[in-house]
């Protein structure tokens, strides 16, 4: 049985400026998942898909747009480059 996958509000910088250090996953589709990396320097947009037999896939997509928003990606950017 696969694990439940615990959602997180990540849409908002807001909502991102609350979390701890420590990656956060949001389901974008079925087999598709959007990720965030936060370190103390800012945070990182991740995707995760599924390849079968319980095992996943993951990249980096780009920097999150925390900090400065020239050129980084918002939760709509990476939502979109994750699918």
């Amino acid at each position: 049985m696969s694990k439940q996958l615990q959602e997180t509000g990540l849409s908002t910088r807001s909502a991102r400026a609350s979390l701890k250090e420590g990656t956060y996953w949001r389901g974008l589709d079925q087999d598709i998942h959007l990720g965030y990396r936060r370190s103390n320097r800012g945070g990182r947009w991740l995707v995760r898909w599924y390849e079968g037999k319980g095992k996943y896939k993951q990249q980096v997509i780009g920097v999150a747009d925390d900090v400065v928003a020239a050129g980084n990606l918002d939760f709509a950017s990476a939502s979109r480059a994750a699918r």
